[in-house]
């Protein structure tokens, strides 16, 4: 009987990227839980949550940091639990909200260094102001045309999609950092 293997959403990608003053490259795969609460539970689901990991449900546009992983805000009644914790929250979920393992559907991808911020610019309809967009907010969004997650993380920010949309999030995001790149050097006078 044939075996099934994992093939990471990065496979025949040329990551990391580096270019001008940004750096892409992929995350590593990480369980993934889908918790959507049933009407009217969100207060017991976050209870559930801090009894069984040390951290209720995150506000709206919010995340929070659990170890090797995290509890995000993900939506509209959505969250992502991700990291070794996800295994452990799902019993105590049971009966509380929809419980969904996502871990094979999503990419995970970092955007750091200096130009970071700008490069998200050209992609995304967001305020990236540093007020706005500081370390624990989370916000959907569309990255050009595809649907995405963003985490403002550390230096940089992280951004998840769905993994059937992680070559096309890579080549915008690789495009930018090249169009940004570029229009710096021209203005520097580096170009002909």
């Amino acid at each position: 009987m044939a075996e099934l293997a994992f093939r990471s959403p990065f496979a025949g990608l040329d990551l990391p990227v580096e270019t001008g003053g940004a750096r892409l490259a992929g995350l590593p795969r990480t369980p993934i839980l889908a918790i959507a609460p049933f009407r009217g539970r969100e207060a017991a689901v976050s209870d559930a949550l801090s009894g069984a990991i040390g951290a209720g449900l995150p506000p709206v546009g919010r995340w929070t940091r659990l170890g090797e992983g995290r509890l995000s805000w993900a939506g509209s009644g959505q969250w992502l639990l991700t990291g070794p914790a996800a295994a452990s929250a799902a019993p105590a979920l049971a009966g509380l909200a929809a419980l969904a393992d996502q871990g094979d559907g999503w990419a995970g991808m970092v955007l750091d260094g200096k130009d970071a911020r700008d490069v998200l610019a050209r992609l995304l309809p967001l305020d990236l102001d540093p007020a706005a967009s500081f370390e624990g907010a989370a916000a959907r969004s569309l990255l050009r045309h595809v649907p995405c997650l963003l985490l403002a993380a550390g230096p940089g920010w992280e951004i998840w999609v769905q993994r059937s949309f992680t070559r096309t999030a890579v080549h915008e995001i690789a495009g930018a950092m090249r169009s940004l790149a570029g229009r710096r050097a021209l203005e520097r006078g580096d170009m002909p």
